[in-house]
């Protein structure tokens, strides 16, 4: 990712694209410039739970709101799904950074 110049100031930027259709003309890859400070929060969240057995999720489960809404977390996913296409496949990237 440092080579492909992710790498900024205060640690890597959030995400490359290399979606083609996104890209100027001889562009192979566009820096998504932001940092999300919270997925390395989530990381950390992530890592205590593997060390202590569990510990960070059983505590999320033990909170009202997320106990109500449970049996969302195991719905199964619909066998068809109606697709539409992506206003965003339009997008141009923005050249001004």
């Amino acid at each position: 990712m440092a080579a492909d110049g992710a790498r900024g100031r205060f640690g890597f930027f959030e995400a490359l694209d290399f979606t083609p259709r996104r890209l100027s003309e001889g562009q192979t890859v566009a820096i998504v410039h932001a940092f999300m400070a919270h997925h390395q929060g989530m990381t950390i969240v992530a890592i205590a739970d593997a060390l202590l057995g569990s510990a960070m999720r059983e505590r999320f489960h033990a909170e009202p709101i997320v106990r109500a809404a449970e049996l969302l977390l195991h719905e199964r996913m619909p066998r068809e799904i109606a697709v539409a296409p992506s206003w965003a496949s339009d997008a141009k990237p923005d050249t001004r950074l």
